[in-house]
């Protein structure tokens, strides 16, 4: 631990104990755990933290404070604020959910390169990077205005919103407890322009591949318009959620057994340039969550979506909405898919994905804006035809994390309403002291375990 200047060894550990109380968040993204950038919650600040320290360690200094009198505390604002900058890689708001590793590269490349035939050269390979990202975008507007005037073609976007807190209370004390997760799934459609959401907590469902693809699905059976050939989707590269092989298969399976569609375009950004038409909405949702003081029950989490625009649809998901796709999938198809030389399903490089009806194969290209195809056989097995599963995902409500489940019975206990703690108990009967639920075996951390399909984190969530 850096240390700046002569403070007792206690004080300096209580700082470091109050910074490292606070819950904060992690981009799935990050590949190295170890030099990983977390991020505390939007409503904090070091103003507000130090305020906090000393309402917790110099109590009071702080209550002269809060007479307007003068006082001068041990750890003054400077000196905490240096510990914080010198001890830890924090930030406030929310974490860039899909950082661009190349911009960043060769950003500090052209910093520290003196060689100017060199530096020339690294600003050309951004410049060419950059290029592709604007391709995504123009392709998105192309045919997002053809999905307009053409009956036949519909452009999808999904992701999900940052994570919603339970309860949203405007309490110092909450900033140092775990809340409850309401997850917001948000699927976009370009020729009606309309914003689909699909809300539930994290007591019901986890944010992986079965989730994306049981919503997916649900909208596409329930919302597409029957007039819908071809199906252009746009989604960002997180592996755990959109790119894996679960939603390969899916997608693969779809075209082949939809007597309507007959061909799906899935593309992928450059990686740190995926602004989709969902974030706009998120955005409005945001705005409106400012104008909320208090939250108590996923029920007003709804409302605010339903009334942030007329534009918006919620669906309240109920656990058996989820199906077993992964699990499914892996008994109609054999293998991962094979190129014509063999070559790797490498399908972190790929940034378009075509699929059309009957055809055993799929195309990959590098580039979404001038795709060069790679086909790849997919190995389906003979013996059984393809199509989409009805077992469900759960069959039992999900296991909170015990720390976090301390915390969410103190808050309740003290912020929600008794009218409205109903909803808190049903949970915590559920759940055994150590945080399980003695029938489900499904275990939903603060940070979701690695995804089966690609080994990458599939939640950016406080830890």
């Amino acid at each position: 631990m850096n240390r700046p200047n002569k403070m007792p060894d206690a004080i300096l550990q209580n700082i470091e104990n109050h910074i490292n109380s606070f819950p904060r968040r992690s981009s799935h993204y990050s590949r190295d755990k170890n030099d990983r950038k977390f991020f505390l919650p939007t409503e904090l600040n070091i103003s507000k933290m130090h305020r906090l320290y000393l309402e917790k360690y110099e109590n009071e200094v702080f209550q002269a404070l809060q007479r307007g009198e003068e006082a001068n505390s041990k750890v003054t604002y400077d000196f905490y604020n240096r510990i914080f900058l010198l001890n830890h890689n924090i930030s406030f708001g929310t974490p860039r959910s899909d950082t661009c590793q190349t911009c960043d590269r060769l950003h500090n490349l052209m910093l520290a390169e003196l060689d100017p035939e060199n530096k020339k050269a690294l600003q050309t390979k951004k410049h060419l990077h950059i290029r592709k990202s604007e391709m995504f975008y123009k392709k998105l507007k192309e045919v997002t205005a053809l999905s307009k005037e053409d009956e036949t073609t519909e452009v999808l976007c999904f992701d999900f919103q940052q994570n919603l807190p339970l309860p949203h209370v405007p309490a110092g004390d909450v900033f140092y407890k775990r809340q409850l997760w309401e997850y917001n799934f948000c699927i976009h459609s370009g020729k009606m322009g309309t914003s689909t959401f699909y809300m539930y907590d994290e007591h019901t469902a986890k944010k992986g591949s079965n989730e994306v693809i049981s919503f997916l699905h649900h909208y596409i059976e329930t919302y597409l318009p029957v007039s819908v050939n071809k199906l252009y989707i746009f989604s960002d590269n997180a592996f755990a959620q959109n790119k894996n092989q679960t939603v390969m298969k899916y997608l693969f399976t779809l075209v082949n057994q939809n007597a309507r569609i007959s061909e799906i375009y899935h593309q992928y950004p450059e990686p740190g340039h995926s602004f989709l038409p969902c974030d706009r909405s998120f955005g409005l949702i945001e705005k409106n969550k400012r104008k909320k003081e208090r939250v108590y029950l996923p029920s007003e989490w709804i409302k605010l979506v339903q009334d942030t625009s007329k534009k918006f649809i919620v669906v309240p998901v109920e656990q058996g909405m989820i199906l077993n796709f992964s699990d499914h999938f892996k008994q109609l198809i054999k293998s991962a898919p094979k190129g014509p030389k063999k070559e790797k399903f490498a399908i972190s490089t790929y940034r378009l994905m075509k699929y059309t009806k009957n055809n055993k194969f799929i195309e990959c290209s590098v580039s979404s804006g001038l795709p060069n195809y790679t086909k790849f056989s997919i190995n389906v097995k003979e013996d059984i035809p393809l199509s989409m599963p009805d077992n469900k995902a759960y069959f039992t409500s999900l296991d909170i994390n015990p720390k976090k489940l301390k915390d969410l019975k103190d808050l309740v206990r003290k912020y929600v309403p008794l009218n409205d703690q109903g909803y808190y108990n049903r949970i915590f009967q559920n759940i055994t002291v150590d945080g399980e639920n003695p029938n489900s075996g499904h275990v939903n951390e603060d940070q979701d375990a690695e995804d089966q399909d690609s080994g990458n984190v599939s939640d950016a969530s406080y830890v």
